[in-house]
């Protein structure tokens, strides 16, 4: 197929070198084309499990807010910064 697509060969010539049909040859040069596009198309990401509701919930319910422990942080930076300003 590469010495068709790279018009080394006519697929008349390769054909008549393989002794097919031009018809089969170029059955394989689609099906060749379409194996390439799909192997270097994307792949659908792998569906992921998923955690069941109750630990889902103990999971949130467990882990600290982000934002909260973020304010607790700012509190206690601008607390230090009225003591000791620069």
């Amino acid at each position: 197929m590469l010495s068709v697509w790279t018009e080394r060969r006519t697929i008349a010539q390769m054909s008549r070198e393989m002794a097919i049909s031009p018809a089969l040859l170029s059955q394989w040069q689609n099906q060749a084309m379409e194996a390439m596009v799909m192997a270097l198309s994307p792949k659908k990401p792998e569906k992921q499990a998923t955690l069941g509701t109750h630990l889902t919930r103990l999971i949130e319910k467990n882990l600290p807010d982000p934002a909260a422990r973020l304010e607790k942080r700012l509190k206690a930076v601008q607390k230090t910064a009225k003591v000791n300003p620069s």
